[in-house]
């Protein structure tokens, strides 16, 4: 859907609002899922959301690190000139 209307990056906002249509039009099936989500959500956070984080907050201390080093050598490169 998000390809035919060409909007990038879509795709979660088109999932969400899918499922909040037939969450809406099928209450009676969903409500019988609503007791599993707990036990389906913690596995999914320890393996998938918190594993992100900590990647993305690696990758930003990468960054920061690197464009210290390069000020640094900024630095030393004008001292010399």
């Amino acid at each position: 859907m998000t390809e035919l209307f060409k909007i990038q990056g879509g795709m979660l906002p088109a999932v969400t609002a899918i499922t909040i249509l037939l969450a809406t039009s099928f209450p009676d099936f969903f409500n019988s899922l609503a007791p599993y989500a707990e036990t389906i959500s913690l596995p999914l956070m320890q393996c998938v959301l918190l594993p992100t984080i900590k990647l993305n907050t690696f990758q930003l201390r990468n960054i920061s690190e690197k464009l210290a080093i390069k000020m640094f050598e900024w630095e030393q490169r004008k001292d010399l000139l």
